[in-house]
């Protein structure tokens, strides 16, 4: 069977990068149809894996200087750097980690990498927004670009637990370049569908505590609504990333859909148009996977083409009329490390795609 396939996965979070997850499907293909056309993309909508995705189609300059993660750990920045264009993820600074320390967390060393981006005087800075750790509201990051905030006269550190009692904001914001955010989720920051209610629980907030959480960040997103004369908080995005998306709204920065801004920035339709047969997935395939994740807009452009595609997922509790097929990897019950292991989701990875290409084969056959 002579095919042109197209693998474009993206990130098996904890376990594969793209291109890994990429690799091990193109063997399993390759075992059963050898003659096939294959290219190998990775592919991210703003969250992990959007570094990845961006060095792979640019020549990029990679600077790493000393700041801290969510917890206030030293570690290096990972800014990429392309003649007129600054490359950078909120994952790396503030990326969601093991120890889920949600009220103490800060945003505070991605807003130090937003300044080194711009020391480099980019003409433009582009973030990925999605994998953080952090439900702050952004106070991390606009401490670092010049606010300070107060309970009163005592100034405090920018966390969640500040939220509770801040009542006062000072300062002004640091001049910087345009700056154009990938977002993979279009939540706003507030409510049943904001930040807190539908992705705190996943970064360590109790279900007892998120009505207090929200009613905090709401008064919070108004005193800093009221300071930069604004009103942002119910914007489509504001809600991403623990709120950062609120904050880079209140400072100016652009929110575009994360999967639709880097395709074209890395001329997929060129891809999409040659393929026969799309294959794409990540770990988990599930109702937040309907809103914007890569995999399944991917599908959406996919059948907009007319072209078959399928999907594979580490975990699948969702389904959609955007794929042909979709396939669960797992080869039986596991627990959550094994299905995790590197190994364990390779092998995976190239027996779902083997018996996918043996099934191709003979429907080709048939045909």
């Amino acid at each position: 069977m002579k095919s042109n396939i197209l693998v474009a996965m993206d990130s098996f979070k904890g376990s594969l990068s793209s291109i890994e997850a990429a690799r091990a499907v193109e063997k399993g293909l390759r075992s059963k149809l050898p003659q096939a056309e294959i290219r190998l993309l990775p592919l991210a909508d703003g969250g992990e894996g959007t570094l990845e995705m961006l060095s792979h189609f640019f020549d990029l300059e990679l600077h790493r200087e000393p700041i801290e993660d969510l917890y206030g750990k030293p570690l290096l920045s990972k800014i990429y750097f392309s003649e007129k264009i600054a490359f950078f993820e909120a994952a790396q600074a503030a990326g969601l980690q093991e120890k889920k320390e949600v009220f103490k967390a800060t945003s505070l060393g991605f807003g130090k990498e937003l300044l080194l981006a711009s020391s480099l005087s980019p003409e433009k800075i582009l973030l990925g927004l999605g994998g953080t750790g952090v439900n702050d509201g952004g106070m991390g990051l606009l401490h670092s670009l010049g606010l300070r905030f107060y309970q009163d006269e005592l100034e405090l550190r920018p966390c969640l637990d500040s939220l509770f009692l801040v009542n006062r904001v000072a300062g002004e914001i640091t001049s910087l370049p345009p700056i154009v955010v990938a977002c993979d989720v279009n939540n706003p920051l507030l409510g049943s569908n904001g930040a807190s209610t539908v992705y705190g629980p996943q970064k360590g907030l109790g279900i007892e505590d998120i009505a207090r959480v929200d009613r905090a960040m709401e008064g919070y997103a108004l005193l800093l609504e009221n300071h930069f004369d604004k009103e942002v908080k119910d914007i489509p995005g504001a809600g991403a990333a623990g709120g950062l998306g609120f904050a880079l709204l209140l400072i100016g920065a652009e929110l575009k859909p994360g999967f639709s801004l880097l395709t074209e920035l890395c001329g997929f339709e060129e891809h999409l148009a040659w393929a026969d047969i799309i294959i794409t997935g990540e770990g988990r395939f599930d109702k937040q996977s309907l809103q914007g994740k890569g995999p399944t807009e991917l599908a959406r452009r996919g059948k907009k083409k007319n072209k078959a595609v399928f999907g594979f997922f580490g975990q699948l509790i969702a389904q959609s009329d955007l794929f042909d097929g979709l396939f669960c990897i797992q080869r039986g019950p596991v627990s959550l490390k094994e299905a995790m292991d590197s190994e364990n989701t390779k092998i995976n990875l190239e027996m779902t795609a083997t018996a996918l290409a043996g099934t191709l084969k003979a429907g080709a056959k048939l045909l």
